[in-house]
C-alpha cells in the first residue's frame, strides 16, 4: 500500500473568536468580515509508505483553483495542519472544495485521495439600517409653522459596522426636512430625535428614510393632521404659546347631533378640543355665539374668542342615529385683561 491523504478537520475563526469545526458540506456565516479570517485543514497520512503531501483549495462552482500548497513529508500515521489567513475569492456565498493528496513519483502527478467541501457567507458584507418599528414616535396632529418632534430607534442588522443615515421626508415636495449621519457598529441600535417645522396647513405626508452611503435599506410613512386654528374676524386676541391648563378629559357616547360642550369665556383666550380617538367621518361643528364658524373632520379645533362669547361644539355624524364614543380634551387658555 503506498502513502494516502485523509482531511481529518477543517476549522474556521473570525479573530478574537474561538474556531469553529465545519463537517462536510457545511455552511459558515462570516459574521464580521472585517475581520481577520483564518481557515486551517488538518491532513494526515493514513497509508502506510512516507510521501510528499498537497491541499488544492479551488471554487465549488467554477473549478478555479485558488491555491495549491505543498504540506511537505508525512510518515505512514503522520499528521499535520495547514493553515490560510483570508478569503480565496470576494464572492458570496464562496463555495469551497478542498482535496487533499500525494506526490507519486511513477505517474508522475499528485494523486488526490479526500474531498471536504463547505460554503462561506457573508464575505462581501455590508451595513444595513434597519427602522426599530417598536421605537417610532410620531404626534397624531402639528401646529403649521411650530416645531413638531419625532423620535425614532434605528440599528443596524449588517455584518459590518459603518457609516448610515437617516432623514424625515415631505412626500408631497420630496424635501427633506431633517437628516442626521453616524457610524453604526454591527448589531448596535441608536435613538434619534429631529425638530421639524411643518409649513403648511393640509395634512402632512412624510416617511423616514434610512439606510447607508446613498442606499436606503428602509422606509416607514406615516401621515399627520394639521390642528386648525380658526380666528373670528371680530377677534383682536393674539395668544402666547406657553399659557393654558387643561380643563377637563372625558369619554362620551353620542347619538345623533348631540352638543359636546359649551362654554362661557369670562376673558379673551383660546379654546382648543381635541378628540384623538374620533372616527374619521365624524364632522366637528363649532359655534361662536350661536354663529357656525367652522364644520370639518378634522381631530383637532383651536378656537380664538373674545370676552363674554359663547364657545359650543357639536357632533354630526352625517345623520347616522347610532351612537359613537369620542374621547376628548378641552384646553382654555388664561388671559389678562
Amino acid at each position: 500500500m503506498a502513502a494516502q491523504a485523509q482531511i481529518t478537520k477543517v476549522q474556521v475563526q473570525i479573530f478574537g473568536e474561538n474556531p469553529v469545526t465545519l463537517y462536510n458540506g457545511e455552511s459558515f456565516y462570516v459574521s464580521d468580515p472585517s475581520k481577520t479570517f483564518y481557515t486551517f485543514v488538518t491532513i494526515k497520512n493514513t497509508g502506510d509508505s512516507s510521501g510528499d503531501f498537497y491541499l488544492q483549495f479551488l471554487d465549488t462552482d467554477t473549478g478555479t483553483v485558488y491555491l495549491q500548497p505543498a504540506i511537505g513529508h508525512l510518515s505512514p500515521g503522520q499528521e499535520t495542519t495547514y493553515s490560510y489567513t483570508g478569503f480565496f475569492a470576494n464572492k458570496d456565498p464562496l463555495n469551497i472544495t478542498v482535496k487533499a493528496g500525494y506526490w507519486d513519483g511513477t505517474l508522475g502527478k499528485v494523486v488526490w485521495d479526500d474531498i471536504f467541501k463547505y460554503t462561506l457567507t457573508g464575505i462581501t458584507g455590508s451595513v444595513v439600517i434597519k427602522i426599530c418599528r417598536y421605537g417610532i414616535n410620531i404626534p397624531k396632529m402639528f401646529n403649521p409653522s411650530s416645531t413638531t418632534t419625532i423620535t425614532l430607534s434605528i440599528i443596524n442588522t449588517g455584518n459590518l459596522s459603518g457609516n448610515g443615515f437617516c432623514h424625515i421626508k415631505n412626500t408631497d415636495t420630496n424635501q427633506i426636512l431633517g437628516t442626521q449621519t453616524f457610524y453604526q457598529y454591527t448589531g448596535s441600535q441608536r435613538l434619534l430625535a429631529y425638530n421639524i417645522i411643518i409649513n403648511q396647513d393640509t395634512t402632512f405626508n412624510g416617511k423616514i428614510e434610512a439606510g447607508h452611503n446613498t442606499t436606503i435599506d428602509d422606509t416607514y410613512s406615516f401621515t399627520i393632521k394639521p390642528s386648525t386654528i380658526i380666528t373670528p374676524t371680530n377677534s383682536n386676541y393674539i395668544p402666547d404659546n406657553d399659557e393654558g391648563y387643561h380643563e377637563e378629559t372625558k369619554t362620551y357616547q353620542i347619538g345623533d347631533d348631540p352638543t359636546i360642550k359649551e362654554i362661557k369665556m369670562i376673558n379673551k383666550g383660546v379654546v382648543t378640543l381635541i378628540t384623538p380617538d374620533k372616527t374619521d367621518d365624524t364632522v366637528i361643528k363649532t359655534s361662536i355665539n350661536g354663529n357656525e364658524i367652522v364644520k370639518d373632520i378634522n381631530s383637532q379645533y383651536t378656537i380664538i374668542t373674545d370676552k363674554n362669547d359663547t364657545v359650543k361644539f357639536e357632533i354630526d355624524n352625517l345623520g347616522d342615529v347610532a351612537p359613537i364614543t369620542i374621547s376628548y380634551q378641552i384646553t382654555t387658555l388664561k388671559t389678562i385683561e
